[in-house]
Formats: C-alpha cells, structure tokens, sequence
C-alpha cells in the first residue's frame, strides 16, 4: 500500500495556508474510493498550538479529518516519522531539503498568480529541493521554472546536505487553482449600490520577501490610511497584516509584530478613525477577508489574484514608481501583470484607481475576471487526474527542469 502525508506546517500560516492542502486532501480521498490498489492518507501538523496560528482541533474542524501531531523542541519541527511515506506534500517549501532521496516530495504553491521577489531565482534555492511543484498560474510556473533554470546553469553555491540534493528532475505542474474550490456569484447590481459604507481592504505581502522594503505597503501605511479616509468619507478600511508580520499571542493576547511601530499606528488609527479603521488578524482564512471587502489594495501579493477571482473586482497594486524605476524584477511583474489589474504609481492615482473600482459596471468586473483566468489559469486541469498521475508516478507530460537547468514542454 502506497503511503501519503500532508503536512500544514507554515508559521503563522493559520486557514489561508492550511486551505491548500485542504483542497488536495479531498481530492486524494476522492481518488482514494475508487483506486485499487487504496493507499494509505495521513495529515500532520506541529504539536505546537501556536505554531500554525491555529491549533489542531480547529484545524481537524476545518478540513474535517483526523491531524497528526509532530513533536517539536523549540521551533523545531521533527519530521522523521515520514520519511517512510512515499508521497508527501507540503505548504511550506523550507522543508523539502530535509527529507530522503526516497519520499517524493510535492510543493503546494502560494496563490495564483506571479509576484514581484526579493530573490532573483524565484526561490529556487529552496524549490530546486522538490520533486514536483504544483501551480495554478501559468505566470508563475514560467517565473519558477525560469528562476530554477539560471539557479542550476549558473552553477549557484550551495551547502552539501546529507539527505537530499538539489541537482535533480523537478517537474513543474499545472494544476486547477487550489484555493478557488469556488468562483465568484455574479449579482445584477453595481457592487456599491445602495451601499451606505464600503469596505477598502490593505493587504500587505511578507515584508521580507519583496525586493525592497520601500515596495511594501508597512512604508506607506501611515499616508495610505489618511489620504484614503479622507477622500472617502463613506469607506472604512480593513488592514490585514501578512501573518508573520503581525499576530496576537493566544496565550498572552499581545499582538506581536516585527515592522517598527506598526502597532502604535493602529492604536492611533483607531483612535483617530472610530469605527473607520479596523485590523483583521482574525487567523481566518484570506477568503473570509476577501468577503468583507469591496476593493482591495496590495504591494506584490498573490492573493489581490485571489480576491479578483473571489469577487471579481480587480485588485489596485500599490507600487510607487521609483520602485518601478529602480527595480528590474518589479518592472518585470508590472509588464506581466498590467493589462490584467490595476496598477497605481502614486497617492494621486491610488485615489483615481479607487474611484474607477468603485464605477465598475458588473460587465467590465467579469471582463477582467475573464481576462484574467483565460490569460493565466489552468481552467481545464483535472486536479483528481493529475494527483493520480503524480501516485503512479505517470509524469511523461509533465513540464519539468532537469539537473542542468534546461526547461522541457513549458
């Protein structure tokens, strides 16, 4: 009997993270029912309660199946138990390199769409470790696959590890998008009619991973909120902080945060903008998020995709436009990105962007969804038969980069 795990494993990661594998769980249990020979599915999670930012009772409630736990000692995660399955699938890509040649090892990407990166490689000197990569989003297949390319022919030092090598065949996988189990409900009305507030959300991307500090939106925060509130007196603004970047200790109810003075600007927000300004770090999931909100801004964030495909409402990517300038890889996702949502350079066409969401007629909203999942989503891809073939180890048709950093049926 073949043996798969699953592993939630993200600091902080909460419902958005763990939803991934939520969606690749009840595909496998689907092709489980009629397989023969049956394999054996098992999910795992640190024992921690608030290493995941939810604790696994809730997380078993969420994906409604029985959670493993993996011993820790202090932040670290034992994972020797699975090194006997011959599938795993992981939401967290700085695990791969710890596990045996042997295990096949799949990555779950984030989001469903490319992003504008720190790293050059795309991440591959942590990618480079999988055996399969699974991606909803033909832009950041091409950007991974590309990033893992230059990584191998560039010859890129890398530290010799026991367990597993870096210098192998890694498949790059299309798949349906996982977090978009389900669209967006098309309604008869205009989004804001008959609204007497509206909700703007600010949803950051992990300050550490975009290619400069001055991209993310903790650097503008505090122009951002006044001059939003200010010239819309009828919105309120949800400020999600990335996970990471800003929780509340379950045990001590502290909020926590590495961005400097961050959560005094909260309190003045709050204080100054009662019952305008509120802070989401709820734990639940970025589609909960979405829901609340009517627009969205953010830096490089996956999930502005995620929340056009939600709401079909095109997200307003705040990028200033020095940073434009100055930065060839955020150049680059501009490019890539600018005929499918909406890009605003500076406060002035922040407010200008704000105003044409909030005019979008229904028609020009599913225009740009449509635009957008005919541009770069794997629409047509059967989940179940691609884990089926990953299970038989039917990879013939897979796109992949070999160990010389050449890129084959891309």
């Amino acid at each position: 009997m073949k043996k798969i795990a699953l592993i939630n494993c993200v600091y902080k990661g909460g419902k958005t993270y763990l939803e991934y594998l939520k969606n690749i769980l009840a595909d496998l249990l689907k092709l489980e029912k009629s397989s023969l020979p049956q394999f054996q599915i098992d999910f795992f999670q640190p024992e921690d309660e608030n290493f995941c930012g939810i604790s696994i009772k809730d997380a078993e409630e969420y994906i409604q199946y029985e959670i493993n736990a993996l011993k820790m000692q202090g932040d670290r995660v034992f994972l020797d138990k699975l090194f006997e399955y011959d599938f795993v699938f992981l939401n967290n890509a700085n695990l791969l390199y710890i596990f045996p040649e042997k295990v096949c090892c799949i990555y779950a990407s984030h989001g469903n769409a490319a992003m504008p990166t720190r790293d050059k490689y795309a991440f591959a000197s942590i990618l480079s470790y999988a055996d399969i990569l699974l991606f909803g989003s033909l832009g950041c297949l091409n950007m991974t696959a590309n990033g893992i390319s230059m990584y191998r022919k560039n010859n890129i030092y890398h530290q010799n590890l026991k367990q597993r090598t870096y210098i192998r065949k890694t498949k790059i996988c299309p798949i349906f998008p996982l977090k978009q189990s389900k669209f967006f409900q098309a309604d008869n009305t205009k989004i804001f009619e008959n609204k007497a507030i509206y909700t703007i959300g600010i949803m950051p991307t992990h300050s550490e991973v975009l290619p400069t500090n001055k991209l993310s939106l903790y650097s503008s925060f505090n122009i951002l909120i006044n001059e939003i509130l200010r010239h819309f007196i009828n919105a309120k603004i949800i400020f999600r902080p990335y996970p990471m970047d800003y929780f509340i200790d379950e045990k001590t109810n502290i909020p926590s945060t590495g961005i400097p003075g961050l959560i005094d600007a909260f309190q003045r927000f709050k204080n100054t903008f009662p019952n305008r300004f509120f802070v989401d770090s709820s734990g639940n999931s970025s589609s909960e998020f979405f829901n609340q909100c009517d627009i969205l801004i953010t830096d490089g964030s996956t999930g502005g995709v995620s929340f056009l495909l939600n709401k079909a409402m095109p997200p307003i990517y705040y990028i200033p436009r020095n940073v434009v300038n100055t930065k060839i890889n955020v150049r680059n996702f501009v490019e890539l990105q600018k005929d499918k949502v909406l890009f605003a350079h500076s406060i002035k066409e922040l407010i200008k962007q704000i105003n044409y969401c909030i005019n979008l007629t229904k028609e020009q909203r599913i225009n740009y969804f449509n635009n957008y999942c005919e541009k770069d989503l794997f629409l047509d891809v059967d989940n179940k038969q691609v884990l089926q073939n990953i299970i038989n180890k039917n990879f013939d048709n897979f796109p992949y980069v070999d160990e010389k950093g050449n890129v084959f049926n891309i």
